[in-house]
């Protein structure tokens, strides 16, 4: 390609993406500190150096002496820079070069000079012409990080020995061809190779869960906005609003998912409990997206921004926020617990299963109604409650999630906590119920009605769960929980207690939690009472005869602990010592010991 024409179009290129050019480089500066641009020394036509410009993809302490060659997930790269890495945009700034003439458009990729010490005869046919900011070689292979091995250790001779050697050859071959016409196909190539390989379906994959997450925060922040406004305005939102609230919630696109992003919300895994840290987490987010909306409504000259709406609105998203995170886990624990990824059986057995629920909520709401209005034709002529009840059926689907499976292996357990699961998760049916007729602001719901269609609902699913445990509980050679008693109020017994709890496992009972701190004598603990102090422990094993006392090295400190073991032994209770968390971060110890091979 003549040297005048990659000059214009390098002008022209450049011209186009200044505007990018310009976000990337807030992006870089914004993601960690220091020049968004980076200088590296490569080799040019004939063997000369020039300083090729990059956007800067790691932190600027990393040392530019370091390893030559970005590998796969490396671990340098900046959150920005895994983008830029990912779709080439670090080679942006290369225009620059071929403005002052060290590279051209199309030609073998420069590297940097430890590199061209090998191989010296190919390296001189491949250096007779000017280096490329697009290569021949890169329309076999656009992202060379993928060619490493997994478990590669030493990259750069893995490079010198496997891909180097490959690519020479390309570019060699390139060099014997070299026309403007086969730099148009290099061009167009390698295009549809980047658009092709850089989007895979691995890279979805890893991704997914992330944009779901986003997208799914973004849709509950859009409901939150909007059920805020119609709970502040209850007998219907008059026309006046529309115009504001159209414009209210195209601002809250443009602003949440921003901050949702930056605070990092969209990183939670599914199958993850959620911890004080990251419900914090969501506080701050919601209220700096909130803060953030409104002063950007300000900013646009809004005289009545409808500051109880907007106020309904911070208070109702971190709900929500968690709301949708604890259904995830309850997702991710029913489809494990029922088996749902072992087999395709499973899976289809538990949809089927979940859409009995819907239809179970769709007949309790229907039956409810025609006992309140004694005629059923009279039901068939109220187009709304054909709406509500499509809605009805899709709330009792959902939220028999937390219902299946049924756990209870004993009667006592069936009574005393599925059959509380039960109404627990009716009650909050019908919540969800009330919020539809509000939705579609129709005054005229019958109170009576929907009392009966919960009823009707947990009765129904107090049958199906009985008819499910009743094989369980009637099998005579289940061994009894080991009645367990917590020792210590600490950190690590707030985590055993959220993980017992969702394992909800029959093999253990929590009775209690005993502290050594007096004034926590009448508190809680994740929903477990604190039934006593270390003196009261005699009496509490007169009372509660516990199998298993757990407790944590902290408390071997504590004068306490020898009446606490002289204690277990009289009366045969066993004690089982964890390590504190900080132990563990702080252990160099080898854990786990091989055993000794012995001679024959």
């Amino acid at each position: 390609m003549p040297r005048w024409l990659e000059f214009i179009l390098a002008l022209l290129a450049l011209f186009l993406v200044s505007p990018l050019f310009l976000v990337l480089m807030l992006a870089i500066v914004l993601d960690s500190p220091g020049w968004p641009l980076f200088f590296q020394r490569r080799v040019g036509i004939n063997g000369q150096y020039f300083w090729m410009i990059k956007f800067r993809k790691m932190p600027s302490y990393v040392p530019p002496d370091g390893k030559g060659i970005t590998t796969r997930n490396d671990v340098r790269l900046t959150r920005v820079g895994r983008f830029l890495e990912r779709f080439k945009l670090d080679e942006l700034p290369q225009l620059i070069n071929v403005l002052l003439g060290h590279m051209a458009l199309i030609g073998p990729r420069p590297e940097i000079p430890k590199f061209t010490a090998f191989y010296p005869e190919q390296w001189k046919i491949v250096l007779s012409v000017r280096p490329g900011i697009i290569g021949f070689s890169q329309i076999k292979h656009p992202h060379e990080t993928d060619l490493y091995p997994p478990g590669c250790v030493d990259h750069e001779k893995y490079y010198v020995e496997h891909i180097l050697p490959a690519k020479l050859k390309e570019e060699i071959e390139y060099v014997g061809k070299k026309s403007w016409l086969l730099d148009l196909k290099i061009f167009g190539a390698v295009t549809i190779a980047l658009l092709t390989k850089t989007i895979t379906v691995r890279w979805l994959m890893v991704h997914l869960t992330h944009a779901f997450m986003l997208l799914s925060d973004t849709l509950v922040s859009v409901f939150s906005l909007v059920l805020a406004f119609h709970l502040v305005f209850q007998m219907g939102l008059p026309s006046a609003i529309y115009p504001s609230l159209k414009k209210v919630l195209l601002l809250s696109l443009m602003i949440r998912p921003a901050v949702f992003f930056l605070f990092g919300l969209h990183r939670y895994p599914i199958s993850s409990a959620i911890t004080a840290g990251y419900l914090l987490t969501i506080i701050k987010a919601s209220l700096y997206s909130s803060l953030a909306l409104t002063t950007v409504l300000m900013f646009f000259e809004e005289r009545d921004l409808y500051l109880s709406a907007h106020i309904t609105d911070a208070l109702l998203l971190p709900a929500f926020l968690t709301a949708v995170r604890i259904g995830y886990i309850a997702i991710h624990d029913s489809f494990l617990a029922s088996g749902f990824f072992r087999s395709l059986g499973g899976a289809l057995t538990h949809l089927v299963i979940l859409a009995l629920y819907g239809m179970m909520g769709f007949f309790s709401f229907w039956i409810s109604h025609m006992i309140r209005m004694h005629q059923l034709n009279i039901a068939l002529l109220i187009p709304k409650l054909w709406a509500v009840s499509l809605a009805v059926v899709a709330i009792r689907t959902g939220l028999a999630l937390f219902l299946w499976p049924p756990r209870a292996k004993t009667w006592r357990s069936f009574f005393g906590r599925e059959l509380f699961r039960i109404a627990h998760v009716s009650l909050i049916g019908m919540g969800l119920i009330l919020l539809v007729y509000l939705f579609l602001q129709d005054p005229n719901y019958s109170r009576l009605s929907i009392f009966m269609d919960t009823v009707i609902f947990s009765v129904l699913a107090s049958i199906v769960a009985l008819l499910w445990c009743l094989p369980q509980m009637s099998t005579p050679s289940q061994p009894a929980p080991r009645r367990v008693i917590l020792l210590g109020v600490g950190i690590e017994a707030e985590l055993l207690l959220s993980t017992l709890e969702r394992i909800d496992s029959d093999a253990w009972k929590i009775l209690g939690i005993v502290t050594d701190i007096e004034w926590k004598r009448y508190s809680s603990i994740s929903g477990f009472k604190i039934i006593g102090t270390v003196p009261d422990l005699e009496s509490l094993f007169e009372v509660y005869h516990p199998d298993l006392i757990i407790t944590w090295e902290w408390m071997t400190q504590s004068d306490d602990f020898p009446f606490i073991q002289k204690l277990c032994e009289k009366h045969g209770v066993d004690i089982t010592v964890s390590p504190t968390v900080s132990t563990l971060m702080a252990s160099g110890r080898n854990l786990y010991a091989p055993p000794e091979k012995t001679q024959d």
